[in-house]
């Protein structure tokens, strides 16, 4: 994480915002005939959607009514520039319990979505949950339980962050010693992976909103070849393909990507823009020979399981994505090899695959600018993922902020890393009742920030904040 002298960056972004509002609509969010999701479906598209306007330029979405709903909305990534802001009884309240609240940028052919966004005058509440691993699949990390920064330049003014969680997915067993079985699938960003079928072909991954689905599981091969699970959507793999080897069960789709290849020795390789976000789906299994290797995990996704093979061998383990947990090795004579977690992601051991971490309780920065100022973060949670064996849980960092600090992932698969890091700076903000499991004690690796100097964003500000910023 970059760290940029506080006023210089307030006053770009202030010049950025400022300049675009010409030409801008004002889209109204009473989460009623104009929802969030639409809202921000119809700036991204500048097309009108459910009761909302289309948008125009920098759009400008006001919330004029508080909202607080069970019902999770499934937003979609904030991919182009946009403002906003509460102007109901200030600050607006916006929650979504037991769901993720915003994400903003996204993954693209040839390239990140990175708009520029602002929050201001809001009341933020959400909770982020990495995708379950299945069949012996890793869990895939819980990112920023209320907003998750993939690439942009984001502001965040006046605002309150409250009861924001993110917890890791939960680690999975594998099957076993069952000759021919294919193994189970990774869990993605934003979905769990596929499940194994004993003696059958494998399930897909579910689908991830906005993205991020699930890696498909490997299918088996007795009493016939089987393919395995698609990955998840959207943009998701389809169904893998039966073995092309006459003893093998078709490989997984991986969460995102294309279709599984007929190798009897593993499944797609994660290169398309979707699969930087999908787990790796299970290898095929093998009678009479190598069980399939499994596929690694995209960026925030775990490692698919490898497949079990009889006389060849089990195949190897998934590698975890960033924060992902790796998958199990395929039994077999001999077994597969094992292989590392990402970061910050649990390593699997024996039957059990590594858990996903938790990271950044409110919000998560993966690369881009965030600037935040009069902000308070109230009783937030970083949760590393469960598992059935202590030795492969993944890790908890900043209960209210994580920032990316390295552009490796630190066990060779470094999918979705991105090529410079965050930029993070800010004043004016306080933390209450942060929680992360695994904090450090110094000043940027702490109960409230990871990669970022807490010192940093408790400064005062200066005039140049309380000037640059648009009032709601």
């Amino acid at each position: 994480m970059r760290t940029l002298k506080a006023t210089s960056l307030a006053a770009a972004i202030a010049a950025v915002l400022h300049a675009s509002l010409a030409g801008a609509a004002n889209i109204d969010v009473d989460h009623a005939a104009c929802t969030m999701a639409n809202a921000i479906t119809a700036a991204n598209t500048d097309t009108a959607t459910g009761g909302c306007p289309a948008g125009s330029g920098t759009d400008r979405l006001r919330l004029v009514a508080d909202f607080n709903s069970g019902l999770p909305q499934n937003l979609p990534a904030i991919t182009t520039n946009m403002t906003i802001v509460g102007v109901f009884a200030p600050p607006t309240r916006f929650g979504v319990e037991g769901g993720p609240a915003f994400v903003v940028g996204a993954p693209a052919v040839g390239g990140d979505f990175a708009p520029t966004v602002a929050f201001v005058s809001l009341d933020i509440e959400g909770q982020r949950s990495g995708g379950d691993g299945r069949g012996g699949g890793g869990g895939a990390p819980g990112m920023g339980g209320c907003l998750y920064i993939h690439a942009g330049t984001v502001t965040v003014d006046r605002s309150r962050f409250i009861i924001c969680g993110a917890s890791g997915g939960t680690a999975s067993s594998g099957v076993g010693f069952s000759s021919a079985q294919g193994g189970g699938g990774g869990g993605g960003f934003a979905a769990p992976g596929g499940a194994i079928v004993l003696g059958n072909a494998g399930n897909a991954g579910s689908a991830g909103i906005p993205f991020g689905g699930g890696g498909g599981a490997g299918g088996a091969t007795q009493p016939q070849r089987f393919a395995g699970g698609a990955g998840g959507g959207p943009n998701g793999g389809s169904a893998g393909l039966v073995g092309g080897n006459p003893t093998s069960g078709g490989p997984g789709g991986g969460g995102g990507g294309s279709a599984g290849s007929t190798s009897a020795f593993g499944g797609v390789v994660n290169a398309a823009a979707g699969a930087i976000y999908g787990g790796g789906g299970g290898g095929g299994g093998g009678e009479g020979t190598r069980g399939g290797n499994a596929n690694a995990g995209g960026f925030g996704a775990g490692g698919g399981a490898g497949g079990n093979g009889t006389e060849g061998g089990g195949g190897d383990a998934g590698r975890g994505g960033f924060g992902g947990g790796s998958g199990t090795a395929g039994f077999g004579g001999p077994n597969g090899n094992g292989v590392p977690g990402g970061r910050f992601g649990g390593s699997a051991s024996g039957n059990f695959s590594g858990s996903g971490a938790g990271l950044g309780g409110a919000i998560f920065v993966r690369t881009g600018q965030l600037q935040l100022t009069n902000t308070a973060f109230l009783n937030v949670i970083a949760v590393r993922g469960t598992t059935g064996n202590v030795l492969t849980t993944g890790q908890a960092k900043g209960g209210a902020i994580f920032a990316l600090d390295s552009l490796v992932n630190g066990n060779g698969n470094d999918v979705g890393m991105p090529g410079a890091l965050p930029v993070v700076s800010g004043c004016s903000n306080t933390f209450t009742g942060s929680v992360a499991q695994d904090a450090g004690v110094a000043d940027s690796d702490n109960v409230d920030t990871f990669g970022v100097p807490r010192t940093l964003l408790l400064t005062p500000c200066d005039d140049v904040f309380r000037d640059g910023f648009e009032e709601p």
